[in-house]
């Protein structure tokens, strides 16, 4: 298939896109042609900054699981409905076009539509309850609905602005990136883009991954692939680090160590909680009558996990320079 960077087994199965970004339709005709064109809209509008979504045609949906083996599509209307997407989808205003990926699963034709959040959002659609109208449209859970309201008024507000990781980053250019990083990433998650032939130029796989934006024929690293495909990103955001410090009382008295982490995001997150995980106390405990003891930790690793990684992604780097700070006492 075309540069695509997910798995698409691990696609369809929603284990490394969230749920409710994926729909899953039989084909694209009339019956349901305006309202896949209302979903690769709301994708594209991306209200709760998810970057988009994925429309796959030629698959059946149950309770918004997808229904396996897959149905397919007939190998010989690919082109045409590709066609179709196209042009229905110059209806968007403003003008956009998702990327379509025709491939194979379980032996059965399938379309994949990718809808990744668009620049220049928000974007107008025909409704599909009356196409001669145009209106927005958001996902709200596992739904494609109009935004009227509160939810309009939030959608122009959120999208007047570039999220921060989206930003091209001044200064930055393609070297930047390290191709070693970003392919063993791919390689992490299982991509398709590992098995194409013949094998991508680095460029392209940034590209796929949209690690860049091109201004003016330029092509410059976004904020994203800076925080996680450079090898020191806390030299473009200095705040991009983790600060362990573990004192030798409860009132933070002496200080016994301090130690800092300044890699590629996800890889800082990890060396934390591994870290972390060496210093927390194992509490042993004999229990009356029985011949096992109990086995307690301080500190067990699935929290330590999540509150590390809450903090290194759910923040604004643009903000301030101070690193993540971890006290132990």
């Amino acid at each position: 298939m075309d540069l695509f960077p997910l798995n698409l087994d691990d696609l369809i199965n929603g284990r490394t896109v969230e749920s409710i970004r994926i729909e899953y339709k039989t084909t694209f005709d009339d019956r349901n042609n305006w309202q896949t064109v209302a979903t690769i809209s709301a994708f594209a509008n991306d209200l709760q900054n998810l970057n988009g979504g994925f429309v796959i045609l030629g698959i059946e949906a149950t309770d918004g699981s997808p229904k396996l083996p897959p149905i397919g599509l007939n190998k010989s209307e690919l082109e045409l409905l590709q066609k179709q997407i196209r042009g229905a989808c110059t209806r968007i205003d403003p003008e956009y076009q998702p990327l379509i990926i025709p491939t194979v699963y379980q032996e059965k034709d399938i379309l994949v539509i990718w809808a990744p959040a668009g620049d220049t959002r928000p974007y107008r659609s025909p409704d599909p309850r009356d196409p001669a109208t145009s209106c927005y449209h958001v996902r709200q859970g596992p739904e494609t609905v109009k935004a009227r309201g509160d939810i309009e008024r939030q959608l122009i507000e959120l999208t007047a602005r570039i999220p921060f990781d989206d930003r091209r980053s001044a200064g930055a250019t393609i070297p930047d990136i390290s191709p070693i990083l970003v392919k063993r990433f791919l390689q992490e998650i299982g991509s398709d883009l590992l098995n194409i032939t013949p094998t991508p130029q680095d460029v392209d796989l940034y590209k796929s991954l949209r690690l860049v934006s091109d201004y003016q024929g330029v092509l410059i690293p976004k904020n994203i692939g800076l925080l996680f495909f450079n090898e020191r990103p806390d030299r473009f955001f200095s705040g991009c680090a983790f600060d362990v410090v573990q004192f030798g009382d409860d009132a933070g008295g002496n200080l016994i160590e301090e130690k800092r982490f300044s890699g590629p995001l996800d890889i800082d997150v990890t060396s934390v909680v591994d870290y972390l995980d060496t210093l927390t106390n194992v509490q042993i405990r004999k229990v009356p009558g029985k011949a096992q003891v109990e086995r307690t930790v301080a500190y067990p690793y699935e929290a330590l996990e999540e509150a590390i990684a809450n903090a290194g992604y759910h923040r604004s780097y643009e903000t301030t320079a101070e690193p993540n700070k971890v006290y132990l006492y």
